[in-house]
């Protein structure tokens, strides 16, 4: 009997701190989406598209399911392009 004890109260005491790591783990997956969205939002932002760019980089986005490096990868290729622009000017 006391080992049956035992294992039950090892069962609570592991039920209970599995529920705290999941809610920790929530916690993190929230904050990896709210930082992600942020770095997204300053890509575009530090990108400067004109409407039509922008629309085919969301569009982009929605198709290919393209991730937060090729975001970054657009701006950077888009930075190029103008200091290229401007240099030829």
């Amino acid at each position: 009997m006391k080992g049956l004890k035992k294992v039950m109260l090892d069962i609570e005491r592991t039920n209970g701190q599995l529920a705290q790591l999941q809610e920790r783990l929530r916690d993190l997956e929230a904050q990896r989406t709210q930082l992600e969205n942020a770095e997204m939002i300053a890509a575009i932002r530090n990108a400067n598209f004109d409407a039509s760019e922008m629309l085919a980089v969301i569009q982009s986005l929605k198709k290919n399911g393209t991730g937060l490096s090729d975001l970054l990868a657009l701006t950077t290729v888009s930075k190029n392009e103008e200091s290229e622009e401007s240099n030829h000017d």
